[in-house]
């Protein structure tokens, strides 16, 4: 039955206008048959159907992205990977130099085994305190970078403590290069000197980082140049820029040989760090015990009597 919206009479399936009234009756338009079971239903012609999405966002790595942490792996590979690029080109331009420097006249590599020999002598003259002053050198300030509280005195450390502690051990090596009884109270000699170290280290601390920031063989360059820097300071009183000038213009008389044995330190320290920084303890004192083996041939002890 279907009704007629002219007369409100009710009339029969089929028809196409109301008898009564005239009025053309609305078409029913018949039923959709429900799609068999099993069988998706036809999409329309203006719709696209989209099929397995799933396993398509699973190949496209924009709609799928990768997460956090693998992205900062891949990161890090690759600064990692340009930082052993960096370290492989500087340690090839510096084997350039070294052998420059071998086939050079002024060269003496039984005087660079001697201050290697000799300081490592003079380390492991009092093992106990060569190791003490190399865990206050290394050790110390990296738990000091490591506890969150305290984080920040590091840096403090290394800039105030540091260069006393070491003019003071400089100083304990030079009475060790002249056959004079050394001890522990000598590591105090630092502390009358206090203000120069700290300016002279600060100053050497800046200077190699630029050189290092530039390239890892200018700061080795600037590492040799200031190389004298302290032991001037603890031997001959001097100020700071005295002594900075001092070191600079003796090392640029021959810069080969200097750069060479501090290329050398600097490997030496560089294998010490390996270890999770202990071999520090070991090789940081060898290196101030060589310095001032060269340092006693170059300028001669004055601050210490021989026996």
């Amino acid at each position: 039955m279907i009704k007629c919206p002219g007369c409100s009479k009710f009339l029969r399936d089929g028809l196409e206008s109301c008898p009564a009234c005239g009025t053309e009756l609305p078409r029913k338009e018949a039923p959709k048959a429900a799609p068999a079971p099993g069988i998706p239903p036809k999409a329309p012609a203006n719709e696209t159907v989209v099929k397995d999405e799933p396993a398509r966002q699973k190949h496209n790595p924009e709609s799928n992205p990768q997460p956090e942490g693998t992205k900062a792996e891949e990161a890090f590979s690759q600064k990692a990977g340009v930082a052993a690029d960096a370290v492989a080109d500087a340690v090839r331009e510096g084997a350039g130099v070294i052998l420059k420097g071998l086939n050079s006249e002024g060269f003496d590599v039984d005087v660079l085994k001697r201050y290697l020999t000799t300081g490592l002598q003079m380390a492991l003259k009092d093992v106990k305190l060569t190791l003490t002053v190399g865990a206050l050198l290394a050790l110390v300030p990296m738990i000091l970078g490591v506890i969150p509280l305290i984080k920040y005195i590091a840096p403090l450390y290394g800039i105030l403590i540091s260069p006393i502690l070491i003019g003071g051990f400089y100083y304990y090596c030079f009475k060790l290069a002249k056959n004079q009884p050394a001890a522990k109270n000598d590591l105090k000699a630092g502390l009358p000197l206090a203000l120069p170290l700290v300016i002279a280290g600060l100053i050497m601390m800046v200077a190699i980082s630029i050189g290092m920031a530039i390239l890892i063989i200018p700061g080795i360059f600037v590492s040799a140049c200031l190389i004298f820097t302290y032991p001037l300071i603890m031997d001959r009183r001097m100020d700071f820029m005295t002594a900075i000038k001092t070191s600079v213009n003796t090392v640029l008389q021959g810069w080969v040989n200097y750069f060479i044995f501090t290329f050398v330190l600097a490997v030496l320290n560089a294998l010490g760090a390996i270890c999770i920084g202990v071999g520090l303890m070991l090789t940081i004192p060898w290196t101030i015990a060589a310095i001032s083996v060269a340092y006693n041939d170059v300028f001669k002890i004055e601050s210490v009597q021989g026996a």
